[in-house]
């Protein structure tokens, strides 16, 4: 016993025995504190690593979502384009630009869509076809009308009816006589018509080339995205503007483009066309299709020899 009443603990009683009457929430309380400040710190290059990872892979789940977005109002255009040119059809200028823009803003949308550039080629090919024989009608319009027939060209012969009935002789020879001629129109009316016919033919001839550059550029981008899917048609139809409008300087810049885009090979199927015409007189159809045939040459020299042989020996 000491003097201040307090029992001594006994001789076998360990430190850890003395502990067993510590509080347990204050134990476990001690060993956090301390196996976190055991906790090594986070490396600044290992921590900016992860934070850039995961910024690449929200910008990369972004961008598909943007490029999907892209695509589908890609394919809306397209649809709409389609709907309006089988609603409507070529009758009006109005609507044609419409469904130009359309598909314009599909393959704007979607650099990649096929179907977008091939419908986009295939309109302004076909506005090519429209405005031509616009101009025709206007050509034959504008013609003076030919002279009338002579009365002995209109003879009509009574024996050559079906009916074969008996007719006096005066009466088997029976001539129609010509239509009037129409009154003369005043020189100043004249001069007017003439300036009114001159002004459209103009209006439709740069309208026919307007549309065949964009359509020039779509048979090649058309070319390029198909895959040999429906490349031969687009070639023909390349190669019916090349050598109807490829003296226009504008027209002969996009197929000099164009060609730099597309493989040699699309040309192998067509060689007999170009050295038909080959002798064109038009100076810029017949530059472009000498380069042509030289860097086809240069590839594939072997493709040459039986267009060339059948050429040579042609008497035409």
């Amino acid at each position: 016993a000491t003097s201040g009443g307090t029992t001594p603990a006994p001789a076998g009683t360990t430190l850890a025995g003395a502990n067993q009457n510590v509080n347990p929430m204050q134990q476990l309380s001690a060993l956090s504190v301390t196996t976190t400040n055991a906790t090594p710190p986070i490396n600044s290059a290992a921590f900016s690593l992860m934070t850039s990872t995961s910024l690449s892979t929200s910008s990369q789940v972004v961008n598909q979502r943007e490029q999907r977005l892209r695509q589908l109002i890609s394919k809306c255009y397209l649809r709409i384009g389609s709907w309006q040119h089988e609603m409507f059809g070529m009758t009006d200028d109005i609507i044609l630009t419409e469904i130009m823009k359309n598909y314009e803003h599909a393959w704007t949308y979607d650099d990649s869509n096929y179907k977008a550039w091939n419908a986009y080629a295939v309109l302004n090919y076909d506005a090519v076809s429209y405005f031509k024989q616009r101009v025709q009608e206007l050509s034959r319009i504008s013609q003076p009308q030919q002279t009338p027939l002579s009365p002995s060209t209109l003879t009509v012969d009574a024996t050559m009816s079906p009916t074969r009935q008996p007719q006096s002789p005066s009466s088997q020879q029976q001539q129609i006589p010509p239509p009037p001629p129409p009154p003369p129109l005043p020189p100043q009316q004249q001069q007017q018509n003439l300036d009114a016919s001159n002004e459209a033919y103009r209006l439709l001839t740069q309208k026919m080339i307007h549309c065949t550059i964009p359509a020039v550029k779509g048979l090649f981008k058309s070319i390029v995205l198909s895959k040999a899917k429906h490349c031969l048609q687009n070639t023909l139809r390349l190669l019916t503007l090349w050598f109807e409008y490829g003296q226009y300087r504008e027209v002969y810049d996009a197929i000099t483009e164009g060609n730099k885009t597309v493989p040699v090979e699309v040309w192998l199927h067509v060689l007999p066309q170009l050295i038909a015409r080959i002798d064109s007189p038009r100076p810029l159809v017949h530059q472009l299709i000498r380069h042509l045939l030289i860097d086809v040459g240069r590839q594939h020299p072997q493709a040459l020899i039986y267009p060339l042989v059948v050429a040579s020996k042609s008497v035409v």
